[in-house]
């Protein structure tokens, strides 16, 4: 009786693996976590748990609609969970803000293998890249310090691209900014 409960509504714990036809940028696997929703790229918090999988497939489809496109065609499955066997959803994640002059920007989690390393150059990458008007030369990272506030990095996207100074690592929680170029008239 209690598989049966389980094959009938969400609950915390459930991993989904979540499909959007119209942009892959919000394809992928999520985790019900402690608050009963799972954190989906540029809408934020969406709460699933109590839902049916068909219930949480409509509520992501209609969230994105209202807000990112004008038409998504969401396909969401519950990912079963065999013992013993790692699934990549398992692999560690850190949050990285990417803000400014960049294609997409916001939180990203960015997965990571074991023992590997993110870096900012990869991370403004996941963001879409850099903007026409983006001043590569004067990015930076911002990164909480000792005393809570966040030291600021300076980061040369340009020099980083052609080999010239090396890439940074990145910290779980860190920020990068790319700020705008400015033009003398």
């Amino acid at each position: 009786m209690k598989a049966q409960a389980r094959t009938d509504v969400l609950v915390v714990g459930d991993t989904l693996e979540i499909f959007v036809m119209e942009d892959q940028a919000f394809n992928g696997i999520y985790k019900i976590r402690e608050k009963g929703d799972i954190i989906f790229p540029k809408l934020g918090r969406v709460v699933v748990a109590g839902l049916t999988v068909d219930a949480a497939q409509q509520k992501i489809q209609q969230a994105l609609q209202g807000t990112q496109l004008q038409n998504a065609t969401v396909i969401a499955d519950r990912i079963s969970q065999v013992p013993g066997v790692a699934n990549f959803e398992e692999k560690p994640k850190i949050l990285v803000f990417v803000t400014g002059k960049v294609n997409r920007p916001g939180q990203h989690m960015i997965a990571i293998a074991s023992g590997d390393t993110v870096y900012a150059y990869e991370a403004v990458l996941i963001a879409g890249g850099v903007t026409q008007f983006a001043d590569e030369k004067h990015a930076y990272i911002l990164r909480k310090g000792d005393r809570g506030a966040r030291d600021k990095i300076p980061l040369n996207l340009r020099s980083i691209r052609q080999g010239q100074e090396s890439d940074k690592a990145l910290a779980d929680g860190d920020m990068i900014c790319v700020p705008e170029r400015r033009f003398a008239l």
